[in-house]
């Protein structure tokens, strides 16, 4: 009811709608070479490749952490799931009031996850790991959101949907790959392992991000001149 509400009062004269584009062959080809040459979609499309292969695996860690290190049962889990609800309301509210986007909120988003992941994955107690999850769903939120705006401003019109595709690709698209392998990890130390693994792919993918962005710094690329200058409130005025 909330999502209809808001279609309903939006304001029309707002919208710039641009005409869609004609199907035509190559226009896949098309569009992933578009997405790699364009720094803004390249670099957070890499980090997402990276970070949904084995940081999105919380189905399969979390439950594993709730019984096997804290001796907890469906209570302990429930409570994990729920204070990472409440992190991600709040990340979510507070990551649209900053509007900010571009490769330099998207790679300090990285950092932030994965710092919460790490804190998570090394809290002695069940209340600290509660304390961690919290932040765990704020920087989850904070990362796809702002990944996924930078990528919508930063596309052609003609290449906005193309690149949203590749975009779902790296998010969902992976973390049924990286399931099995964060099991297996789990299975043969402990959850906290899992965990681990999931931070450490933060960490890489924010080296992975920024190593890319400073290799095309200085070039016009896509409309974007320096990747990893100072963030603009574009979210908000789009």
């Amino acid at each position: 009811m909330a999502v209809v509400t808001s279609l309903l009062v939006m304001d029309k004269s707002a919208l710039r709608p641009s005409p869609p584009e004609p199907r035509a062959k190559g226009q896949l080809r098309e569009g992933i070479s578009y997405a790699a040459h364009t720094t803004e979609i390249a670099v957070p499309l890499v980090m997402m490749g990276l970070v949904g292969t084995l940081a999105y695996e919380f189905t399969v860690s979390l439950p594993l952490f709730a019984t096997r290190t804290f001796h907890g049962g469906s209570e302990a889990y429930g409570f994990m799931t729920a204070f990472m609800g409440i992190g991600a309301v709040a990340g979510g509210l507070i990551t649209a009031a900053r509007g900010r986007t571009g490769v330099r909120p998207v790679v300090l988003g990285a950092v932030g996850f994965g710092l919460a992941i790490l804190f998570t994955a090394l809290a002695p107690s069940l209340d600290l790991a509660y304390v961690g999850l919290l932040f765990v769903g704020w920087g989850s939120v904070s990362f796809v959101s702002v990944g996924n705006s930078t990528i919508q401003l930063s596309s052609k019109p003609t290449m906005r949907g193309r690149s949203l595709s590749l975009w779902q690709l790296a998010f969902q698209g992976t973390t049924p790959i990286g399931g099995p392998a964060i099991g297996w990890v789990i299975s043969e130390s402990e959850p906290r392992t899992g965990l681990l693994v999931g931070a450490a792919s933060c960490f890489a993918a924010v080296a992975a991000g920024a190593a890319l962005a400073r290799r095309r710094r200085g070039h016009t690329d896509g409309g974007t001149a320096d990747a990893l200058s100072p963030s603009r409130p574009s979210m908000r005025a789009a």
